[in-house]
């Protein structure tokens, strides 16, 4: 039986010269015209992938299209499905929001049919393979405008804030609604800004809830005269009720904008854009938004000078905070991360730059950041024009933000395509990211396991199922699972290295996936079941390694007496 320690060593020979990404990337849509894709929205539940974006296929006009993958993005419905209505290609619609949970799956949007626009919804109750025939009309068709639509679940509970200039045009309110059946049904709207009507601008809503609390904050721009303010409103009671008097988070010393919120139990913290956009500042609450401290932090820790720090984006981990945001203070835009493990009440005295790996003296720019955490780990995705054309890097932290890794690129397999509006999601301590390239929308892991290809039937009448427990991450263990195998039959594990290694060569009335370069002899247990284990190096070296696992078993009741799983690819971070 091939041993760890021959494992281990024989991959520290090989990986030096792997990649340090999936090639290629994956495409999520299936428009075969020569359209435009943009502004992909992202939402995982385990191994259940589901993608929106807007789509001008049809026409001068952008649709609302979705695709899904059922295990974890290796592969997408052969055709993706448009979800608004109307004639097709024939209004935009736009801004278009994903929200996922179990079976659920919830889009809305900001749509322009009719005149004016308006906020609209459809929903699939069996993980995205049907959806409503017509959608739901959220918020009225305003002349105006109505926008920036914000959604959010948990359970049975749906809630969706908007910005509409109903009352006056140029000056608009906020709004929510809850729906308490999934979203069959819903609630009255909500106004959540408690001064008159019509009266100021405040716009731009960021929503997250958790538990029974709901928080939304934005800005507005004219409530205090000329200086915009950060506002939230709150419910207790899972979006049935809200407090009757918003509240202003910031001083209104400076000028504050581009709100985002993220809540965990009842620590709720907000960060934002202020100081002229100079600066990002956050304030926290650890009572479920009864009370917030005094003032506002500053979170980026140069000195203060009039270079950009803009678009803050913020989640919150127990009492662990972090927040990351676009910043120009060397001469050019990147990607700056902070940290907080108090609950917010203050950040690490030094801030971090996440595209470390490009040297100070370049001149290209990274811009978009997105972060998703789970527990302490910390995954960031950017916008990087390092390599001339735009593409999507990638970095990660496993000790609360205190430090980063190298950051490597997640595109780039079509060198060309210039890519925008990268997305993360973090499921289950696994992070998917998406993006656009403007003619396709394209998909990938920093690391994790996709399974490819189809398996060969033993005696059961279905192949064994090959899994992956654990985070395929440095430092960290993980185990390839067989089952569904035959009882008590000697199986072996195919294991092969790169790329280069996967295969599609039919073999003893199979397919052979894997060109295997060590074979793990097993026998399995009463229940068709066999466990390998890997235990990661902290060694740089690991960074990118490409893993391939196939499990066969002999069994008389399979093609030429032996069964295979299909594949799994396995890279590591």
């Amino acid at each position: 039986m091939l041993s760890r320690i021959t494992l281990v060593l024989a991959i520290a020979t090989i990986c030096s010269s792997l990649t340090a990404q999936r090639v290629p990337e994956i495409r999520v849509d299936s428009n075969a015209t020569l359209g435009f894709m943009d502004k992909p929205a992202i939402e995982v539940v385990g191994r259940s992938v589901f993608v929106a974006w807007h789509d001008d296929r049809n026409g001068l006009f952008t649709d609302i299209f979705f695709n899904r993958s059922f295990d974890g993005g290796a592969t997408w419905m052969a055709n993706d499905v448009r979800l608004d209505s109307d004639a097709p290609g024939t209004a935009d619609s736009l801004d278009v929001q994903v929200a996922a949970w179990g079976d659920f799956v919830y889009v809305v949007w900001q749509d322009f049919r009719n005149g004016g626009s308006s906020i609209r919804f459809n929903r699939s109750a069996d993980r995205g393979t049907t959806w409503l025939p017509h959608d739901v009309l959220i918020a009225a068709n305003v002349a105006p405008a109505t926008g920036s639509p914000q959604i959010c679940e948990l359970a049975n509970r749906v809630v969706i804030t908007w910005a509409d200039e109903r009352a006056s045009f140029g000056r608009s309110d906020i709004y929510a609604r809850l729906s308490t059946d999934f979203g069959a049904t819903w609630h009255d709207e909500v106004r959540l800004n408690s001064n008159a009507p019509g009266t100021t601008n405040p716009e731009f809503p960021s929503i997250d809830m958790d538990g029974p609390f709901v928080y939304v904050a934005w800005e507005d721009d004219t409530r205090t005269g000329t200086t915009e303010g950060i506002y939230l409103n709150r419910s207790a009671d899972g979006g049935v009720t809200w407090e009757p008097v918003d509240l202003q988070l910031d001083d209104n010393s400076v000028e504050s904008e581009n709100p985002v919120v993220a809540c965990l139990g009842q620590n709720v913290s907000v960060a934002w854009e202020g100081n002229s956009s100079t600066d990002i500042f956050c304030i926290s609450s650890s009572d479920g938004g009864v009370t917030w401290m005094p003032s506002a932090v500053r979170v980026n820790t140069e000195p203060i000078t009039f270079e950009w720090s803009i678009f803050p984006k913020i989640d919150v981990e127990g009492s662990r905070v972090y927040v990351a945001w676009d910043d120009r203070r060397n001469g050019r835009w990147e990607p700056f991360f902070n940290y907080s493990w108090d609950g917010g009440q203050t950040f690490s005295p030094s801030d971090q730059r996440l595209n470390a790996n490009l040297p100070m003296s370049a001149t290209s720019d990274a811009r978009n950041v997105q972060i998703h955490s789970d527990g302490d780990h910390v995954h960031a995705v950017w916008k990087d024009f390092r390599q001339g054309a735009a593409q999507v890097y990638y970095n990660r932290s496993s000790d609360g933000g205190a430090t980063f890794v190298a950051d490597v690129p997640l595109s780039g397999s079509v060198p060309t395509n210039s890519v925008d509006w990268p997305r993360i999601e973090v499921d289950q301590g696994v992070p998917v990211v998406v993006w656009d390239t403007g003619q396709s929308v394209q998909f990938n892991i920093p690391f994790g396991w996709l399974r490819r290809g189809v398996g060969t039937s033993g005696s059961g009448g279905f192949p064994p199922l090959l899994t992956v427990q654990g985070l395929a991450m440095r430092g960290e263990s993980v185990s390839v699972d067989t089952t569904f195998g035959l009882s008590n039959a000697s199986s072996a594990l195919l294991i092969g290295f790169s790329p280069a290694n996967q295969l599609e060569t039919p073999l003893f009335g199979g397919t052979l996936l894997v060109n295997p370069q060590f074979t793990a002899p097993a026998m399995l247990d009463t229940q068709g079941s066999s466990s390998f284990g890997l235990n990661i190096s902290t060694d740089p070296v690991w960074l990118g390694v490409n893993l391939n696992f196939q499990s066969v078993v002999l069994d008389p009741g399979a093609p030429a007496g032996l069964s295979m799983s299909a594949a799994v690819e396995l890279w590591i971070g």
